[in-house]
Parts: C-alpha cells; sequence; structure tokens
C-alpha cells in the first residue's frame, strides 16, 4: 500500500514538473496549419489562382487533387485521399513526441538534436504544398520530400541512439514509413513529368510496367 502511494505521488510530482501540456500541442498544430495556409494563399495569389479555403487543409483540395491526378505517376504511388488522414495521423503521433522531449531535462542526451531537427522538418512540411501545388513544380516537391525523409531519418535515429526512448522512437514512426513511399513517389514523378516552375521536360519517359493506368 504504501509503495502504490509512493508511486502515486511520483506520477503525480512528475506531472507537475511537465511545462509542456496536451494545449501546447494543439496550439503548435493549429500554427503549422495556418502558417502553411498562409503560405499558400500567397503563392495561389501570386500564380492567380483561386484563393485557398481554411477546411482545404484538413479535408483536401479539389485543385492540388486535380494536379496530382493529372501527372505521369508510378504504380505505387499513394491515392490522393490517403493523405489527408496520413498527415494527420503523423502529425499528431509528432506533436505528441516532440511535447514529450520538450518536457525531458535540458541536459538530456540528443534533446537538442531532436528538437533542432524536428524544427528544420516543420519548415520542410509548411513549405511542400506551396512549393509542390503551389508553383506546380514536381522537382521541388521532390526535393523538399526528400529533405524531410532525411531529418526524418535523423530524428529517429537520434531518438533510438542518444535518446534512447521508444516512445518518442515510435513517434516518428509513420512519418518515416510514409515519406519512404512518398520520396519514391515524388521523385519518380519529377523524372517523368514537366515542371512547369522550372519550364523544364521530363527527364526520362516513364516505365510502362511501373507506370500507373
Amino acid at each position: 500500500m504504501e509503495a502504490t502511494n509512493e508511486n502515486l505521488q511520483e506520477n503525480l510530482q512528475e506531472n507537475k514538473n511537465k511545462k509542456w501540456r496536451w494545449y501546447h500541442g494543439i496550439l503548435i498544430y493549429a500554427g503549422i496549419q495556418a502558417t502553411s495556409f498562409g503560405l499558400g494563399a500567397i503563392v495561389k495569389s501570386i500564380n492567380r489562382r483561386s484563393e485557398p479555403k481554411l477546411t482545404e487543409q484538413i479535408a483536401g483540395n479539389e485543385d492540388y487533387n486535380e494536379f496530382y491526378n493529372s501527372l505521369k505517376q508510378p504504380v505505387f504511388a499513394p491515392p490522393d485521399w490517403s493523405f489527408a488522414p496520413a498527415w494527420t495521423l503523423n502529425n499528431w503521433l509528432a506533436i505528441w513526441g516532440l511535447l514529450r522531449v520538450l518536457n525531458m531535462p535540458p541536459e538530456k542526451a540528443g534533446r537538442t538534436e531532436f528538437l533542432a531537427l524536428q524544427m528544420a522538418f516543420g519548415i520542410v512540411f509548411v513549405g511542400f504544398n506551396p512549393l509542390y501545388f503551389g508553383f506546380r513544380s514536381p522537382i521541388l516537391g521532390a526535393i523538399d520530400t526528400d529533405i524531410g525523409l532525411v531529418l526524418t531519418a535523423a530524428s529517429e535515429y537520434v531518438a533510438v541512439a542518444k535518446l534512447k526512448d521508444s516512445p518518442t522512437a515510435f513517434s516518428q514512426s509513420t512519418t518515416l514509413l510514409w515519406l519512404v513511399l512518398a520520396a519514391a513517389t515524388a521523385t519518380t514523378v519529377a523524372a517523368w513529368n514537366e515542371d512547369e516552375f522550372f519550364q523544364t521536360r521530363a527527364v526520362i519517359e516513364p516505365i510502362s510496367s511501373l507506370k500507373k493506368d
């Protein structure tokens, strides 16, 4: 009974020491979506396309989907409807892991590296839609996606090898798996299609056996 009370007191004290709470996660998520929306609005204004709607950040964008589906794609390219649910899961897991690391002691090995990598990933993430869909640039989209994959892989390594924290490593797992597929898709699409922003032709012709009908 005494041991149970001691554990309860320790858990209560640990919760009191946590400066970063769930509502901070909501604010971070809202800030990311607002930044992405703002950048998208600026790019659409420059390109004289329709202004984005707030709901498009979660439910998707018909204009983006139309452009995505117009490109020559490999058979392993994910369908347009999968992006919204996949990134909702990825973002919330990543934010959960971020809050966990923020609440670790400042001197914790790997904490600074992990936070720096996540900050860099956040910049890459909010830039994807404006670069890829806003500027109609498969090349910029591929570069952005590939950098995101490298940053996520590095975050996973830090979580496992330096932080040595399984929950934090898990928080990066779905993003890592998604970006392995997304990077392969984006790189292939960039090679198979013209680029409106750079005004370049396709680098290579699609391989018929790998091309989605």
